[in-house]
């Protein structure tokens, strides 16, 4: 049975656009594949009451832990994360 499916468009900034992309491609995937899985994984969290954290306290977390673009790369590089399901767990 087919599914019928939608078009969901939005805009991202050139560097989140340059890493989906790499990161897609590096895990076999292409760039719709990774953020259908992404919203997929929001969906199941959200309905099972794992998303407890307010936005700004989330984003307060991140910049304590990765204070510039080049902790996130070598957080990857360090952790070897090859596998979309490691990253979005």
């Amino acid at each position: 049975m087919k599914t019928k499916t939608k078009k969901i468009v939005f805009r991202v900034e050139s560097s989140l656009f340059d890493f989906i992309g790499q990161f897609a491609k590096s895990n076999g995937m292409t760039m719709s594949e990774f953020i259908r899985n992404v919203l997929i994984r929001f969906h199941m969290d959200y309905f099972l009451g794992n998303i407890d954290k307010p936005l700004p306290e989330l984003e307060e977390d991140f910049w304590r832990v990765f204070k510039n673009k080049t902790s996130i790369k070598n957080y990857y590089k360090k952790k070897k994360v090859k596998s979309l399901a490691k990253v979005i767990k």
